[in-house]
This record gives C-alpha cells, sequence and structure tokens, in this order.
C-alpha cells in the first residue's frame, strides 16, 4: 500500500486477495496492530466454539462423557502455542480455521428428523458459502474438504433408512458437488481480475500452491515429473527471495534433492515426507545446531507426536461417523497432500494448523479418559 494505492506483488491469487484484505485494514486503521489483533481473536474465538459443536456432534454422548471430550478437545486448540490466535500475523489461519470449521459443522453435523426444510437450506447454504471462501484463499483445500464431506454423506446414506433423511442427503451431496464446480467456473472471473494471474497460470485448484504464471512446464497434470518441477520450482525461488529480502540461505527445506521418476517413487516419498511435515523438528531425527527455535519446536512437536498417537487409539471408540468420519478423512487427505507439495519446514508448520485440528476429538475422547483414570486413581490413594 503506498499512498493509498494498492501495489501488487508477484503473489498468487489466493495470497493477492487476502493481501488486499489486510492492506485494506492498516489503511483503515493505520499502522497501529489493534485492528487485525481484535479480527484474529474474534475469528479464532469463533472456530473454537464451533469445534465444541463439531466435537459435540462427532460424540455418541452428548451428556457429560461428550461435553467433557469436546471442552479437552478446545482446551488443546486454544492453547496450542503456535496457532498466534491473537496476533496481528498470520490472519489466514483463524480465517480459514473458522471456514472449515462453519462449512464441517454446517454440512456434516447432526440432523434433526423435525428441522423445517428452511433451516437445512439454510444450513446447506451456510457450509457451501463457507467451504467457496475457503477456495478463494487456498484452492486446494476446496476439492478435499469436498471429497471429505461426501465421504460423510456416503456413510449416513449407507447408514439411516429414513427415507427424509436420505433425500436431504441426497441434496447435501449435490450442493457440495455443486460448490466446487461452481468454484471452477467463478474462481477464474475473480482472479482474471488480479494483477499477477492469468488464465494458463496453473492446474485447476493448485493455484495458491505454485508463485506465478509460467512457473510449472506443461507436463500432464500430477505426473512425478510436474511434481518434481512443482517442488524444485518453489524451492528455488524461496532461496532466491531469502537471498534477495534478508541475505540468507534457507536452511530447512525438506527435501530439496527429490526426483521422482514414477509413481513409485512418490510412493516411496510419501511416508518420510509425510512424518516430516507433520512433527520435524524432532531431538535426535534433525540438525538443531544449537538453535533455540528449533528447540522449542521440538518440543512441541513431541507434544504432537503424543497427541497423534492418542487420536489414532481414540478412532477405534465409538463415533458418529458422518461427522468423525468427514474430520478422519480431511485429515488423512491434507496430510498426503502437505506431504507431496510442502517445500520448506516453516511453511509446513503454519499450514499443519488448518488440518491437525480435525484429529483433535480422536485425541481429546483419550485425554478425556486419561483424566478420569489419574482422578479415580488419585482418589483411590488418598482415601
Amino acid at each position: 500500500m503506498r499512498g493509498g494505492v494498492f501495489q501488487p506483488s508477484n503473489l498468487t491469487p489466493g495470497r493477492e486477495l487476502y493481501t488486499r484484505w489486510v492492506a485494506c485494514l492498516y489503511y483503515l486503521a493505520g499502522p497501529c496492530p489493534l485492528l487485525p489483533m481484535l479480527i484474529n481473536g474474534v475469528l479464532a474465538g469463533a472456530a473454537i466454539l464451533l469445534w465444541h459443536r463439531i466435537v459435540l456432534s462427532a460424540s455418541r454422548d452428548n451428556g457429560p462423557p461428550g461435553r467433557r471430550v469436546a471442552f479437552w478437545a478446545v482446551l488443546f486448540l486454544a492453547f496450542w502455542p503456535t496457532h498466534v490466535f491473537y496476533t496481528s500475523q498470520n490472519l489466514k489461519e483463524a480465517m480459514m480455521l473458522s471456514a472449515l470449521a462453519a462449512a464441517f459443522l454446517s454440512i456434516a453435523g447432526r440432523r434433526d428428523s423435525n428441522e423445517k426444510s428452511w433451516i437445512v437450506f439454510s444450513r446447506i447454504a451456510a457450509g457451501g458459502a463457507a467451504l467457496f471462501f475457503c477456495g478463494l484463499l487456498r484452492a486446494h483445500i476446496l476439492p478435499l474438504a469436498a471429497a471429505a464431506l461426501l465421504g460423510g454423506e456416503v456413510w449416513r446414506f449407507l447408514t439411516v433408512r429414513r427415507p427424509e433423511a436420505r433425500r436431504v442427503g441426497a441434496l447435501v451431496f449435490l450442493g457440495v458437488i455443486g460448490v466446487v464446480v461452481l468454484f471452477q467456473v467463478v474462481s477464474p472471473l475473480i482472479f482474471n481480475r488480479l494483477k499477477s494471474y492469468g488464465p494458463d497460470a496453473s492446474v485447476p485448484f493448485v493455484r495458491d500452491l505454485t508463485q506465478s504464471s509460467g512457473n510449472v512446464r506443461p507436463y500432464s497434470q500430477w505426473s512425478a515429473a510436474w511434481l518434481t518441477d512443482f517442488r524444485k520450482i518453489r524451492q528455488q525461488r524461496d532461496q532466491q527471495w531469502a537471498l534477495r529480502k534478508e541475505a540468507r540461505q534457507i536452511q530447512t527445506q525438506i527435501f530439496p534433492d527429490a526426483e521422482f521418476r514414477d509413481w513409485q517413487d512418490i510412493c516411496f516419498f510419501l511416508p518420510k515426507a509425510a512424518f516430516y511435515v507433520l512433527f520435524m523438528p524432532l531431538p535426535g531425527l534433525y540438525d538443531m545446531s544449537e538453535n533455540l527455535g528449533r528447540w522449542l519446536a521440538s518440543l512441541e512437536n513431541l507434544a504432537l507426536l503424543t497427541m497423534f498417537i492418542a487420536a489414532l487409539s481414540g478412532l477405534r471408540r465409538r463415533w458418529n461417523w458422518a461427522m468423525a468420519g468427514p474430520c478422519a478423512l480431511f485429515f488423512a487427505l491434507m496430510w498426503l497432500a502437505s506431504a507431496l507439495t510442502e517445500v520448506d519446514l516453516g511453511s509446513a508448520t503454519r499450514h499443519r494448523l488448518i488440518y491437525f485440528p480435525f484429529l483433535l476429538p480422536f485425541t481429546a475422547v483419550q485425554a478425556s479418559a486419561f483424566w478420569d483414570w489419574l482422578r479415580e486413581h488419585i482418589r483411590e490413594r488418598v482415601g
């Protein structure tokens, strides 16, 4: 923003939309970061409240046990150290998390058989609008979220026998597909008006991963060669930016020498890349180089690894899979997509703030059970 005029940089469409919005905030409020901090806090608070409802909806028990599980889930979310919910930076994370939570709760949440038609339509419309908004900011998230939600509708269709419920499910199914199709039609009309985007800029739904038009050479979409080129170009551009802006070299890039000849190479690459994007750095497995920031990050990653293991155990419990299933499926899809496309630990750490919360219901049920066991054990020892 210079002299009240927005000066576009070499940004992807989603980043440019976000940058224009943030620039507008600072233009209206001046250099004081108070307004962005308040907006970030409100969005984060909304996300926490929505997640409380999501966990209750995913639980089979809406009584005290279910409420305790929901409490533990939002406790983990609210006090996540790197979630920076109440700062003037990283406004996109709280915005994306609240929009995704709204979409999942509206579309996959519990449905009352006595709900009026206008309420059902309103929920579907609100969920679809939230999904569309997510696509504008990060286009690759839209098809993954839609796939997870459609999986939940298929489960609901197979397990619910009431004709009315099946009709609503069919309407939701068509609505989610309609959002994806609508985004494909409408988004070019929006993005083509931006300075940094042209019609040939990228593969559909990957506009916010590529960095400018012409970056990715015309390989077959999602071929091994395309993915190799995609990762290398992003890593090279990140290094060039760091050298030009900060006169430093990025030391945290993820497997910069990775080469894929075919999908077998990609399958062998996926497990180690998936572990890296979610849990690195960890002591003993990553070079700490007496770097305090890496040591602090490793402490959080140890906690996340513990939560992940607890979640795997929590998946075995009884759930309302029409809600819990889409959460687990979205986490898995986003995790695998991140393993393929994340090229730096810094961005991977920030981006996992969007999808790791979808594992929290399964972690929280184990935390609640452990807390109940611990209280009972202390009571027995004291008594």
